[in-house]
């Protein structure tokens, strides 16, 4: 037994190159996760197959990347602690995320999801304000390629 890593290819009409890796990958993703994958919301797929001298194979893995904007920078520093202080500072942060996110509409990318760094010591300031906006935890770990 060996391992091999495969892409999940598709053809021009949206059907899978090898319709019996998508079935395995697919059935791999219903065991593990309670449903199938909509793999096009990846940028790439790939399967990672357990496989027999015979040729026949098992999904061991699935490995799915996608390109996400992160919005890495996004700090308010009220200048003064007052009421008025602290009011400035939400209008500032609600021009930050108006105008952010009307770029990355004008890029293309209504409707997709984006991660939005708020530091740990600060999220409890953040709090009314995510869950307006409608945002969850996003668990994540950064990692140099």
């Amino acid at each position: 037994m060996f391992l091999q890593m495969r892409p999940m290819d598709f053809q021009a009409d949206g059907s899978p190159r090898d319709p019996k890796l998508y079935g395995a990958a697919q059935q791999y993703a219903k065991n593990q996760f309670g449903e199938e994958l909509v793999f096009p919301y990846y940028a790439h797929v790939w399967s990672v197959l357990a496989v027999e001298e015979s040729g026949a194979y098992a999904v061991i893995g699935l490995l799915g990347i996608r390109n996400t904007i992160d919005v890495c920078l996004f700090h308010v520093t009220p200048r003064t602690s007052d009421r008025e202080g602290l009011k400035l500072a939400e209008q500032a942060r609600d021009m930050m995320l108006y105008r952010g996110t009307a770029y990355l509409q004008d890029l293309g990318n209504s409707g997709s999801p984006i991660l939005i760094y708020v530091a740990e010591n600060a999220q409890r300031y953040w709090r009314r304000f995510l869950k307006k906006i409608g945002a969850v935890p996003a668990n994540r770990f950064e990692v140099k390629i």
